[in-house]
């Protein structure tokens, strides 16, 4: 890229090459040339440092970089003014980005492994002195030619002051497709566990070569997808993925923060088990961190309970023991969480953390157990002459029963009952803790045919059966049933058996009452006779019923008033409004008004219930840059806002996503020029007049009725008379916008917005109706 600034030197650095550069400001490749060392200077762009909320930003980065000490994060060595302006100096990263390496193809498991790895060293790192980042993406993340981490770009980062109960942010925002599901519905709360989700996605983004987002989704579809929806399994891109790493990409990406891993440490303990799991590693060992003094009375051997990691670790002895002088270890042992109870053969010995002190290298098992969380049970030996930290990590368990029950009748009783073809009782009975899902219920008496069929059980259900068992020899019908529409529940004599359209069979000789009943429609029932080896057919048309919708009401409102709704992507109108027939279940409220970011929330509307919306709505501003020749005042939304601009460009902070109308006046030239314009969010527009130039056009009037010319109408330019009648020739500033009134007597006033190009011919011609 070409720089005026490349090869001087500047406040001390060599600028030496452009590394990247944007509407914010830019990076260059330097040399410190006191140290003869390698850096990176980033600069921030002159008109942005009149956004005080970019300087922030800004400043929050360099400070965040500033508090953490890692191999895995690009580091800051100033934060200072220089000729070129605000100036972060930070380490030179002399690679590409993960970004770049995945586009590039799919990341083998073991390379992808040992890349996480060191991510989550940076983010251990910064976590450890309450630093998240808040966007983290391969395009974040830095790999040296020898393939070593470096995370970068802290812009977003969120730092909580340990001395303080508020949190200092210094962005809300962050990169959408991977983003949390918290940071997506703009919760305030957020916290480390977001950063690992990112890292998961990441992760996710190596084995399969890209995100599970499919590449029409839209930002609507993706947000909705991450809150709500279900995010496709690695596994469907790559299905020649391990379980194990499968599984750990799964608990990185649960919806819900408090069943992912609670902290990067976590993380990587897991991350060593699928290592483990893979073949790729052996099970940890653990070292000795310390000598500790040698004991000078012979000990007495005990057994000490100490907690394990999941996978069984060993803390391997160097030796026997000397006697009389033996080498004695010490244990810490934590837990995350901590609680835990620790339990040797079944007696509790304490909670984590614990320390134990003058341990033998004798082996005990053990079990940690944490309520809502699953136990641990592990067989470790005790190194001698030592001390050692172990961190168990507990898994929390699955949320809510995995089981139900059923409840089983029949006539006669005392039947037995199979359930998946295990005896589980004779009837009436209710069997508890059974699995969910489809199962096989058989029921046999002496003397009677058996009833088999399916149940289906949800986790905390209870579905009952009642059957009616027919004796062997005795002679029986059948009965056809079908229903307009097909699928109705079936009930003979009370008891479900199926649905239409269905063949009951195995009825005994005699009447027996025939019900259907389908969800929406009217229930209907008739008595059958059965008169033995005969199928008799039944035929029902349901009646559907009246729906009574459930609905509930929204209030919406956003300061300022005005801002457009969309409930669930369709516009409802402009706050404050309310909508009184919302379905029940959950909703999507967009508030969006020029000039604002949009607001977004998430609404569960109950049957009957009113919900309150109130959206404060945020401004946005983007920059623009004006110069003006010779010089003007300019007016911006005709409101005087610089005086006096020349060819130095002055910058002028404009609120983003509506239109604004932006004045040049100069007095002394009597010229006053106009353009409308729209900014995004953040972006630079350069805007120019050149009051130098001229151009001269005739302006003619038209009779609308005849079609043809006529002369006499007066010519108003911006609201000012130019003394000139129609036809004549007015000049014009090239470039520029004019309000053009046209005034005869007997004719209605016309006004026209005209737009004068530089070099335009084409006249001015505006038509004019005749007044009643």
């Amino acid at each position: 890229m070409n720089d005026s600034n490349i090869g001087k030197e500047i406040s001390g650095y060599r600028i030496e090459a452009v590394l990247g550069r944007g509407g914010m400001g830019v990076v260059y490749r330097a040399e410190d040339v006191e140290l003869a060392k390698k850096v990176a200077l980033k600069v921030i762009n002159p008109t942005m440092a009149e956004s005080e909320h970019f300087m922030r930003q800004f400043r929050r980065e360099g400070r965040s970089l500033a508090r953490i000490s890692s191999a895995h994060i690009v580091s800051v060595h100033a934060l200072r003014e220089t000729s070129l302006g605000l100036t972060l100096v930070m380490e030179y990263v002399d690679g590409n980005t993960l970004k770049d390496r995945i586009n590039s193809g799919t990341i083998d498991v073991p390379e992808s492994i040992r890349i996480c790895r060191e991510i989550l060293l940076a983010f251990k790192d910064a976590h450890s002195v309450e630093v998240m980042h808040r966007d983290v993406k391969p395009a974040n993340i830095m790999l040296t030619h020898a393939g070593t981490v470096k995370v970068t770009d802290f812009g977003l980062a969120k730092v909580h002051d340990p001395n303080s109960d508020l949190t200092v942010t210094a962005g809300v925002s962050g990169t959408l497709k991977y983003m949390s599901p918290e940071q997506v519905q703009g919760l305030n709360e957020l916290d480390w566990r977001t950063d690992l989700y990112s890292i998961g996605l990441v992760m996710y983004e190596m084995v399969t070569g890209r995100l599970p987002f499919g590449d029409s989704d839209g930002g609507y579809t993706i947000q909705k997808k991450i809150v709500e929806g279900r995010l496709d399994p690695p596994t469907i891109y790559n299905k020649d993925l391990p379980k194990a790493l499968v599984q750990f990409v799964t608990r990185s990406l649960a919806k819900d923060p408090d069943r992912r891993f609670q902290s990067a440490g976590d993380m990587l303990a897991a991350l060593d088990q699928v290592e483990v799991k893979l073949g790729l590693r052996e099970p940890t060992t653990l070292t000795a961190t310390r000598e500790i003094g040698v004991s000078k009375d012979p000990p007495k051997r005990k057994w000490v309970p100490v907690i394990g990691v999941v996978a069984i670790l060993a803390l391997l002895a160097t030796g026997y023991f000397l006697w009389p002088r033996a080498a004695l270890g010490t244990l810490v042992l934590e837990s995350s969480p901590s609680g835990a109870t620790v339990f040797s053969e079944g007696r509790s010995i304490g909670e984590t953390p614990l320390t134990m002190d003058s341990l033998s290298f004798e082996s005990v098992t053990l079990t940690l157990q944490l309520e809502g969380h699953t136990p641990v049970d592990t067989t470790v030996l005790v190194r001698s002459a030592s001390v050692a930290r172990v961190v168990v990590s507990l898994a929390p368990v699955s949320v809510g029963p995995l089981t139900g029950s059923l409840r089983i009748d029949s006539t006669p009783r005392s039947a037995a009952v199979f359930i998946d073809d295990e005896l589980r009782g004779s009837t009436p009975i209710t069997v508890d803790a059974v699995p969910a899902g489809s199962r096989s219920v058989r029921i046999e008496l002496d003397g009677y045919k058996s009833d088999s069929r399916f149940a289906d059980v949800e986790p905390g259900s209870e579905p009952e059966i009642m059957v009616t068992l027919q004796k062997v020899g005795v002679a029986s019908g059948s009965v056809m049933v079908r229903t307009t529409p097909a699928g109705a529940s079936i009930l003979v004599d009370g008891v479900p058996r199926g649905t239409a359209n269905r063949l009951i069979q195995d009825l005994s000789v005699g009447s027996h009452t025939v019900r259907v009943q389908l969800d929406g429609y009217d229930s209907a029932q008739q008595r059958v006779r059965i008169r033995g080896d005969r199928q008799e057919n039944l035929t029902f048309v349901l009646e559907q019923l009246e729906v009574v919708p459930r609905v509930g009401q929204l209030d919406i409102r956003s300061i300022p008033e005005g801002g457009e709704v969309l409930l669930d992507g369709q516009s409802i109108g402009s706050t404050p409004v309310a909508r009184r027939d919302v379905p029940e279940g959950e909703h999507v409220v967009v508030v969006r008004s020029p000039g604002y970011r949009d607001y977004q929330e998430t609404v569960a509307v109950g049957a009957g219930e009113t919900k309150q919306v109130q959206a404060e709505l945020e401004k946005v501003f983007g920059i623009v840059q004006i110069r003006v020749k010779p010089w003007a005042h300019v007016l911006l939304d005709g409101e005087r806002v610089l005086d006096e601009v020349g060819a130095v460009a002055r910058p002028l902070q404009v609120s983003a996503n509506e239109v604004h109308e932006i004045e040049a006046q100069n007095p002394s030239l009597g010229v006053r020029c106009k353009r409308t314009f729209q900014i995004a969010p953040g972006a630079l527009l350069p805007v120019f007049f050149d009051l130098d130039s001229s151009v001269t056009l005739p302006v003619a009037s038209i009779d609308d009725e005849t079609n043809e010319g006529f002369s006499g109408a007066e010519i108003i330019i911006n609201n000012k008379s130019t003394g000139k009648f129609t036809p004549e020739s007015v000049e014009f500033v090239g470039g520029c916008s004019y309000d053009v009134v046209l005034m005869k007597e007997g004719y209605q006033i016309k006004s026209r917005r005209i737009t004068v190009a530089n070099g335009q011919s084409e006249p001015i011609s505006i038509r004019l109706g005749k007044q009643d």
